[in-house]
């Protein structure tokens, strides 16, 4: 009735989206900073850490997991480059769609 929404509310729906994904998935925070993009880790997040290494594998180097004890995460670093340049939105919602594999009982 009113035409289409603005793209600003679309990128808003976009975020509430990702962040109901994350949280699902034991992800307490998404955060870009620079060239990278951070997903921070529940710390009793029911994680299968057998499972890390072929998650981490499957980004060929653009993604590394840190063990930290307190707050473990991910980190993925963007290619910033004219001629590859990656899409924030593109990267986070793979990752989110991947990190489903990690959890100790798979979140369908």
């Amino acid at each position: 009735r009113f035409g289409d929404p603005p793209q600003s509310v679309e990128n808003l729906l976009l975020l509430a989206e990702y962040k109901a994904r994350a949280h699902k998935l034991y992800f307490t925070e998404v955060a870009q900073k620079g060239d990278e993009i951070r997903f921070t880790l529940f710390g009793r997040a029911k994680v299968n850490p057998s499972k890390i290494p072929d998650f981490v594998a499957r980004y060929e180097g653009m993604l590394k997991f840190y063990a930290d004890k307190r707050l473990p995460y991910f980190a993925y670093r963007l290619k910033m480059n004219s001629r590859q340049k990656e899409s924030v939105t593109e990267v986070i919602d793979n990752i989110l769609t991947g990190a489903a594999s990690i959890l100790e009982d798979e979140v369908k």
